[in-house]
């Protein structure tokens, strides 16, 4: 369990080649944003300007959308 009020985001892939299934990643009371429309795998997301620009978003409290 965490602290309430705690603010969490996941953000994970449909894709995900070391967490399986996917659906571990979704967190209760979080923002999930899953990336399943494209290939994202386990590691892809260090590299790829979508998920780091939902990162940041995240970080700065900002939102954005939780499906791509």
């Amino acid at each position: 369990h965490f602290p309430a009020g705690l603010k969490l985001t996941s953000i994970y892939s449909c894709w995900d080649e070391y967490v399986w299934p996917y659906t571990t990643s979704r967190v209760a009371g979080a923002t999930n944003v899953e990336f399943c429309s494209r290939y994202i795998g386990h590691f892809d997301g260090f590299w790829d300007p979508v998920v780091y620009g939902r990162v940041l978003s995240a970080l700065r409290g900002a939102g954005g959308p939780t499906y791509y």
